[in-house]
């Protein structure tokens, strides 16, 4: 099976999921026999979402009755299409090729991925809209705070004693949903740098070949397995998913936001920008970017310059960053040589602030967003100046800055004085 059901997931739940898969394969069989090969796509994404619907129900009510962060608001998203897209690739392995159906996926260059017109069918039927309300109520449920619980009338409350009854004392506190968001705090506590930077090196040890590869054009990260002298291939699922869960627990720890990405992404987007393992594997020269930039065909400027890239033994590489991390130490910030220019006039902020040196006056470091300021760029064209070593970066993780004298460097003033 490409999906990996999680430890805490109950298996009575997993039986569930699993006895309506071998149901849903049955009644496919029977519904495609002797119907031609273009016929077989309607029963076949009903087959699919039969299996989608039971674990989206499973799921939900899994997450709204144990509260477990794995189980709530993205994640719980993220893994009812991660079951999704599996569900799809295991059903036409299991069952689909044997029948003659069409592969509804492409293997794409490192991992596979729906067709679109699998897609279009799934999000335009009934199951789909189902799951969507499921997801929704599970999603309000675990907003809401579990009501604290009190025995009713008749109830045994304690040994040989019933509620109700004046000897009636409670042996055993009811427990608060303070007391359970602080047993979740303490549980997301465990989840240090050391624990984390433990269970990249435990995946170093069981995948060692694990490679993550990044499209520059696509900015799409895909696993695969490389092997020294060996053809590549598509990575272990177990790999997979053991490296994906240890990176979101190191995103949410340093407290960044996904903006839509997953969380495993993210973290190997700071790995690529901090050059963490991150190795350019496909180099274009000026001459070639040049004619690409010549042609009439419109194109993305910064999807141009970036180039493909990725990283080897990417567990052993994130087990290092973590380590580097735990051992971080905020910086004092330094004082610039640049000399504080008095009462600077305030510009609005839809006026462009290209080349203004109140911007940097009086600092040696300055945030990203600053630095695009006075640059006059755009996000995606400083980072494209920081991988070229062109601007200088110092600190880590959310204290990286980068600092004024390789801006002035990049844009000089206009009147130097």
């Amino acid at each position: 099976m490409s999906f990996l059901y999680r430890t805490e997931f109950p298996q009575e739940l997993k039986a569930l999921v699993e006895a309506e898969r071998i149901l849903a394969y049955d009644e496919l069989q029977r519904e495609v026999a002797g119907l031609e090969t273009w016929q077989t796509q309607g029963p076949f994404t009903r087959c699919v979402l039969r299996i989608f619907l039971a674990f989206a129900g499973a799921a939900c009510e899994f997450g709204k009755q144990s509260r477990h962060q794995a189980w709530s608001d993205r994640e719980l998203v993220q893994r009812c299409d991660d079951f999704l897209q599996a569900t799809v690739i295991d059903a036409w392995e299991d069952k689909g090729r044997l029948l003659g159906i069409s592969r509804s996926f492409t293997s794409g260059t490192f991992s596979p991925s729906l067709n679109p017109e699998m897609m279009s069918r799934l999000k335009k039927s009934q199951e789909w809209e189902k799951c969507q309300a499921l997801l929704l109520d599970a999603l309000r449920t675990q907003a809401t705070p579990k009501p604290k619980t009190q025995p009713e009338d008749g109830e045994i409350r304690s040994e040989g004693t019933l509620a109700g009854s004046e000897s009636a004392v409670p042996q055993r506190p009811v427990r608060t949903p303070e007391d359970q968001l602080g047993t979740v705090a303490s549980e997301e506590a465990a989840h240090s740098w050391q624990w984390i930077h433990a269970e990249f090196l435990k995946g170093a040890d069981q995948y060692p070949i694990l490679h993550a590869h990044w499209d520059s054009r696509e900015d799409l990260w895909t696993f695969r397995e490389a092997a020294p002298y060996e053809t590549q291939r598509f990575a272990d699922p177990k790999a997979e998913a053991l490296f994906k869960e240890t990176a979101r627990m190191a995103v949410k720890l340093l407290g960044k936001s996904s903006e839509g990405a997953p969380l495993w992404h993210v973290w190997l987007d700071l790995m690529r920008k901090g050059k963490r393992g991150f190795r350019r594997t496909h180099r274009r020269s000026w001459h070639h970017a040049k004619l690409i930039l010549e042609s009439e065909v419109p194109l993305d400027l910064p999807s141009i310059l970036l180039e493909n890239g990725g990283i080897a033994h990417v567990f052993k590489e994130s087990a290092d960053f973590c380590a580097d991390l735990d051992l971080r130490q905020p910086e004092e910030p330094k004082v610039s040589s640049i000399p504080p220019i008095p009462d600077a006039p305030r510009v609005g902020a839809d006026i462009k602030r290209k080349g203004d040196l109140t911007l940097l006056a009086g600092r040696e470091l300055v945030a990203f967003k600053t630095a695009e300021q006075y640059l006059g760029i755009s996000e995606r064209q400083r980072q494209n100046l920081m991988e070229r070593n062109v601007l200088e970066v110092k600190g880590m993780g959310q204290n990286r800055k980068i600092t004024a004298e390789s801006l002035l460097k990049y844009l000089p003033p206009e009147n130097p004085k």
